[in-house]
């Protein structure tokens, strides 16, 4: 659910500062979408649509990356950068330490995402035996090759102005005034990536209160028409409830990061032993959760508020990991 409020505001957001349109009607739009496809469409609906937008970013991407590039010059772009790099920041090493702890909290909180999120499983699942090595593979080589390639848009984005550009907004504005056809191109392409990972969110939602009710799926078509009408009427409460805002973008992110950190000890375990979780299985995730959460009210930092909250989580699964094993010996 935070996933879900995370990806639907901040393309809300994005889209009605850029293009200067109602927050509320792009809101209502993008969960309508999101509908079609996550829950009325089915699993069919977000194979094919997915399709469509992972080549559509693909060619977009790669085709303006190629023209910045090629139009102004690789050495042109990287003597600008190295410039500002220069002028901003006169140490470049100064901050490397806490910018690998960045980078690994980020890689710990998307790796944490992947374990809880049931839709992913369900793909995973449906994989066959031989092929699953080669696919994670290519998505990992495919995931990577995008967030480089955005990276070194970004890169000429900021030797386009002389500014400190530090936001999303700020580098998309930097890109309008070069071209303005190269920042809407890269709108859309953001726009089809945030709308895949919220179909999968409220798909991976839909899953997760089928797996509770499994008992009862097989009673009729009333069933699933519940299940329609509730996820209908869940989008219709966040629209009327739910003001799109920086302030519900951080808190979303803040709440989505921490439970997806908190998960990975108690998570990865089931991966490797493919054993089904109980809710004692679950003592870790709550205890790191409760542990971010309250260091959240304190000022520390939100980077070393998640760190404590993964130490918390996997030391206690570490602890329930040597009685076991101790309790199976005896």
């Amino acid at each position: 659910m935070f996933a879900f409020l995370s990806e639907i505001t901040w393309m809300t957001l994005l889209t009605a500062n850029l293009f200067q349109v109602s927050e509320r009607w792009v809101f209502l739009s993008l969960l309508f979408l999101v509908y079609v496809y996550a829950v009325a469409g089915g699993f069919s609906a977000i194979r094919k649509v997915s399709r469509l937008l992972n080549v559509f970013t693909f060619f977009i991407v790669v085709c303006l990356l190629l023209y910045a590039y090629l139009t102004n010059g690789i050495f042109s772009i990287y003597h600008r950068w190295t410039m500002q790099q220069a002028r901003f920041d006169p140490d470049l090493f100064s901050g490397f330490g806490t910018q690998s702890l960045w980078l690994f909290v980020m890689i710990s909180v998307y790796f944490g995402y992947l374990l809880t999120n049931l839709s992913l499983w369900h793909i995973s699942f449906s994989m066959k035996e031989n092929r699953i090595r080669t696919i994670y593979r290519c998505a990992v080589f495919c995931f990577a090759s995008l967030i480089v390639t955005l990276m070194m848009i970004a890169v000429f984005a900021r030797t386009t102005d002389h500014g400190h550009l530090s936001t999303l907004i700020s580098v998309l504005n930097a890109l309008s005034h070069f071209a303005p056809f190269f920042a809407y191109f890269l709108i859309a392409s953001l726009l089809s990536i945030g709308l895949i990972s919220a179909i999968v969110s409220l798909k991976s939602i839909m899953d997760a209160f089928l797996l509770i009710h499994q008992d009862r799926q097989n009673e009729n078509h009333r069933f699933f028409k519940k299940v329609y009408a509730g996820s209908l009427l869940l989008l219709i409460v966040l629209f009327a409830v739910v003001r799109p805002s920086m302030g519900l973008l951080f808190t979303s992110i803040k709440l989505f990061s921490l439970l997806c950190i908190a998960s990975i000890p108690s998570f990865s375990q089931v991966m490797l032993s493919r054993k089904k979780i109980s809710g004692f299985g679950l003592l870790p995730v709550l205890s790191g959760f409760l542990t971010g959460l309250y260091l959240f009210s304190t000022p520390w930092p939100i980077l070393i508020d998640l760190c404590w909250s993964l130490m918390i989580s996997a030391s206690l699964q570490f602890f329930i990991w040597i009685c076991q094993v101790s309790l199976q010996r005896e």
